[in-house]
């Protein structure tokens, strides 16, 4: 039985993948090298595996944290003003409030990013706890994320649904022991997403029957 249910931010309940993927590109293009889409895909978890792989696989003239600093603070200075929420959220959201499912968020994103974001359309108050990247050792798709969301916000991990748009971090609430239903995100294939409990085409709009 579902009694909670949490939310993945980037993609699912925010259009911004592409605006932290174009952040990453304009910083890597200082450094000469072109990031594709594809790459941003692959190496795809928090902010700090994104960086790691990057260094390791193109090695630019920046260090980690160097590329860290540097796409966050683009991202906080000109894109995380453009994100828009997805289709379907504050419906969602008001449904869930209203059978009193507390809810939380467990990102891949810093703290200070969940929060402008989550403020910026206007639904931090839906939430009763934040997860975010630094808050544990280990990012999707370990299941690190979900399972403390879950103790903070007191409810058993099987009594979880956790709602996602990539496969890492289907694979995270899956570990965890959780039920996920997947609303595909910007390039990721179906076929990708063969692990979750649902795949949600119509996107959020879907999750209310299923409750």
């Amino acid at each position: 039985m579902i009694r909670a249910v949490i939310f993945d931010m980037d993609g699912l309940m925010i259009d911004s993948e592409r605006l932290h993927y174009q952040a990453y590109q304009e910083v890597l293009k200082t450094c000469g090298i072109d990031f594709t889409l594809e790459q941003y895909l692959d190496f795809w978890g928090s902010d700090k595996d994104i960086c790691r792989r990057i260094v390791e696989k193109l090695k630019p003239n920046l260090s980690e944290q160097t590329l860290l600093e540097e796409k966050n603070k683009l991202f906080r200075d000109v894109y995380i003003h453009e994100v828009t929420p997805q289709p379907g959220l504050f419906k969602l959201l008001e449904f869930l409030k209203s059978k009193n499912y507390p809810m939380a968020v467990a990102s891949s994103s810093q703290m200070h990013e969940i929060k402008i974001v989550l403020e910026t359309i206007g639904v931090i108050n839906y939430f009763k706890e934040i997860v975010s990247a630094e808050s544990v050792e280990h990012g999707k798709p370990a299941p690190d994320c979900y399972l403390l969301a879950a103790k903070k916000i007191g409810v058993e991990p099987e009594h979880c649904l956790v709602l996602e748009d990539a496969p890492k971090g289907v694979k995270a609430a899956k570990a965890a022991g959780m039920m996920c239903f997947a609303v595909p995100g910007m390039g990721f294939a179906l076929e990708q997403f063969s692990i979750a409990d649902k795949v949600l085409g119509r996107g959020l709009d879907e999750v209310k029957k299923y409750l």
